[in-house]
């Protein structure tokens, strides 16, 4: 899931690259260019629910429908991180 994929990321900062799948359409998308849906009301896998789009706007028009917070790779990595940092203090 993508909230496993980048978990790895942070873990592994010097990767050049890593690929999603677009929850839509299924199209393979660099992670860095990505949108990110973060805590809507759709938990597919972990939480908080991390759901990854191609287009921004296809984000946007989920997180109309279901909630959440929309996100590039940065800030949903920077999220991620201090989340689960805060879960282990």
């Amino acid at each position: 899931c993508p909230h496993c994929g980048i978990m790895l990321l942070i873990l592994q900062p010097d990767a050049e690259m890593a690929l999603l799948r677009d929850f839509i359409y299924g199209r393979i998308v660099n992670v860095r260019q990505a949108c990110f849906v973060i805590q809507s009301r759709v938990a597919l896998c972990c939480e908080p629910s991390v759901i990854a789009f191609a287009a921004e706007q296809d984000a946007h028009d989920f997180q109309h429908g279901f909630g959440g917070e929309v996100m590039d790779f940065e800030n949903a990595r920077r999220l991620l991180r201090d989340a689960h940092s805060h879960s282990h203090d």
